[in-house]
């Protein structure tokens, strides 16, 4: 599998960053967890005793920017799961089948957005 994706990034949620440890040749970019920031006292008037964990400012913001990423990916994902109802379903076929399903669904999403596009 990690053929299919030499030279490629993937982006994913914080349970993406497992992946990592499986591929040698693609990039996994996920959010850093807060399990892995430093634990340090956040009191308030509710919980004088409260604590919580705190990551640095630069990864928070690298964070940021891969969660506003990750929506911009996955909001045409999104749609063409609802045109085509087997893309939210294990897919049975094989690697060449499932390739062309999904470039099918992109290309009736992206004329659905010309269409839209140019009737306003």
């Amino acid at each position: 599998m990690e053929e299919l994706f030499d030279g490629y990034a993937i982006i994913g949620d914080q349970h993406f960053e497992f992946a990592s440890a499986f591929f040698e040749k693609c990039e996994v970019i996920a959010p850093v967890s807060r399990q892995k920031g430093e634990l340090k006292e956040c009191a308030s008037l509710r919980h004088p005793t409260r604590m919580k964990r705190v990551l640095p400012a630069a990864v928070e913001t690298r964070n940021a920017a891969i969660r506003a990423f990750r929506g911009r990916v996955e909001t045409p994902f999104a749609s063409c799961k609802r045109l085509f109802a087997n893309l939210s379903n294990k897919f049975r076929g094989n690697t060449d089948e499932h390739k062309w399903v999904v470039l099918t669904a992109f290309a009736f999403h992206n004329l659905r957005l010309v269409h839209r596009h140019s009737h306003p």
